[in-house]
């Protein structure tokens, strides 16, 4: 193969081009990631992982006249976690 074959490297560019490059990286993976749906996974994830720390702890009514109450834990923390421990 040729030199002309190859692509040039995106962060081979010159010094003054380089933030351009990066900014343009970063919206494109972002675009990636909303159009995929997976921007949308890794939020939900992130809400689920900490919504014991964002709720406190705190007891809240449910049904139809507040005859249950719930509370987040942290169960799914501690799976991610346990599942990062053993890989």
């Amino acid at each position: 193969m040729s030199k002309s074959q190859f692509k040039e490297y995106w962060a081979s560019v010159a010094q003054d081009e380089i933030a351009h490059e990066i900014l343009d990286k970063v919206d494109k993976y972002f675009a990636y990631l909303s159009l995929s749906g997976r921007l949308q996974l890794y939020q939900r994830s992130y809400d689920t992982y900490y919504r014991a720390l964002l709720t406190g702890g705190r007891l809240n009514p449910a049904g139809e006249q507040g005859e249950l109450t719930t509370m987040s834990v942290g169960d799914y923390k501690n799976l991610v976690d346990l599942v990062i421990i053993k890989t």
